[in-house]
């Protein structure tokens, strides 16, 4: 270990008093309020391969609902377009941009506990040849849904402390 690494290290240790006398508390630690969403949020159904690349994720991140006491209703807007292009070659790459609104709600309806939006863009190398081109186009896809529930899982588990329970 390098004395810089080193050096990193201890200043991380000796940070960690401060942390916790200044109400630092880990989300996902045991007793934390984003440990308990596991398997408590249950995901609209999905509808497209977009809703079930997204569903699937977050259903990795906060577990496959069991005991669901909240929904999450959501709703997915992607837009392509081509990004760079060649003189004389057209587009070289392309640009998936999505966002998506959602809202979690007590499993029998109400006002939202909580609200938002995540967003993101991914991009692929255009080809020459169709099938090559869709399959990159499709997995550019899935990774931006995967990005999408990535983000939404992180702001719902930094966010629990305000609206589980509720």
């Amino acid at each position: 270990m390098s004395s810089s690494e080193r050096r990193r290290l201890l200043g991380a240790l000796a940070a960690l008093p401060v942390l916790a006398a200044c109400g630092f508390e880990p989300t996902l630690a045991r007793g934390g309020a984003g440990a308990g969403l596991r398997g408590r949020i249950r995901a609209d159904d999905p509808t497209d391969p977009d809703g079930f690349a997204f569903v699937e994720r977050l259903e990795e991140r906060l577990g496959r609902p069991q005991a669901a006491g909240y929904v999450l209703s959501y709703e997915i807007d992607v837009e392509l377009d081509d990004l760079a292009s060649v003189r004389g070659e057209g587009a070289t790459r392309g640009n998936a941009v999505g966002r998506v609104d959602y809202a979690l709600r007590p499993v029998g309806g109400g006002d939202p506990l909580h609200e938002g939006r995540a967003e993101s863009f991914t991009g692929w190398s255009t080809t020459e040849e169709a099938l090559p081109e869709r399959f990159a186009r499709e997995d550019a896809r899935a990774r931006l849904m995967r990005i999408l529930a990535d983000r939404i899982a992180i702001d719902l588990t930094a966010t629990a402390q305000d609206w589980a329970g509720s």
